[in-house]
């Protein structure tokens, strides 16, 4: 079992809490995560990363397009949940910010509200840009800022564990244009779908990052 960086220790303990029961948390969003999907264009035999997969629904979609996908998750009982869901499928305990993987592994890579809650971002985007081959895709989905869904979180902080010092950046810039830019300054085509408070996709495209390919 891949190790997990030690100040994502709690986050792990959190993000696994749910278990099974998390796959209901993402029937809930499963039309944002069939809008990447059919983006993305998955094909037969190519191989993909599901990021802060969950339970495994992003990659079981994946995987009904032929792909050969691995998942992973900082949350041990999700992963376990996912691995019962689907056995076919390569899930794995692993933590976004320090992949396991070889340099230029993934035909694609994919994170469904997910990696948009790394603690350090900048580490989490240069590893997932880094096993992504050149001429590979990269699909996020992001909450947009400044929507219901920031407005219910912050709501919800006085009542949470407090953040790792120094705090992480907002996990609402993923859903920023500058956002993008700055996280993946190194890719020059990507493509990330955000959701508005009505839960309507839309494709966030900024200059150079309108296609879904990756070049060095």
């Amino acid at each position: 079992m891949q190790s997990i960086r030690q100040h994502n220790e709690q986050a792990a303990a959190t993000w696994g809490a749910g278990g099974p029961d998390y796959d209901k948390i993402s029937e809930h969003v499963s039309d944002a995560i069939e809008h990447l999907v059919r983006r993305i264009l998955p094909q037969p035999g190519e191989r993909f990363l599901d990021i802060a997969t969950g339970t495994g629904w992003t990659a079981r979609r994946l995987s009904a397009r032929g792909a050969s996908v691995v998942g992973i998750d900082l949350g041990a009982p999700v992963i376990e949940a996912a691995k019962t869901l689907a056995p076919s499928i390569d899930f794995r305990v692993g933590d976004a910010e320090s992949l396991e993987f070889e340099n230029d592994s993934f035909d694609g890579v994919t994170s469904t509200f997910g990696i948009m809650f790394a603690a350090r971002p900048e580490d989490a985007a240069r590893e997932l840009t880094r096993v992504c081959k050149q001429g590979g895709r990269i699909g996020l989905v992001t909450w947009q800022p400044g929507g219901a869904v920031e407005g219910f979180f912050n709501v919800m902080k006085p009542y949470l564990p407090p953040p790792p010092s120094p705090a992480p950046p907002s996990p609402f810039e993923w859903g920023r244009h500058e956002g993008i830019r700055a996280r993946l300054g190194n890719v020059t085509t990507a493509f990330a779908v955000t959701l508005g408070s009505r839960s309507r996709a839309n494709i966030s495209s900024p200059s150079g990052f309108g296609a879904s390919e990756r070049h060095r």
